[in-house]
């Protein structure tokens, strides 16, 4: 059985300070880990921008934990 795993985009609106939490890409470990290292790039050039990794069973509650203003270190995912 193959595993998928989902990317995740969290976005840091510096005018009105929310979160914006968002699906970015979701594959196979071969699929994802191409895309991983443009991924890193873009989210240090741009500071508002952040990409967590996680399993595709996780992934509505890894959204809604990311939604909030605190975020705290979790094994359910993985930054970027």
């Amino acid at each position: 059985m193959l595993t998928i795993y989902s990317i995740i985009q969290r976005e840091h609106d510096l005018s009105t300070g929310d979160a914006v939490v968002k699906l970015h890409a979701r594959g196979t470990y071969d699929m994802v880990s191409k895309k991983l290292v443009n991924l890193k790039i873009r989210s240090q050039l741009n500071q508002g921008l952040t990409y967590y990794v996680c399993l595709f069973k996780d992934e509505q509650s890894v959204i809604e934990m990311l939604k909030k203003d605190t975020i705290r270190k979790s094994k359910m995912y993985t930054k970027l």
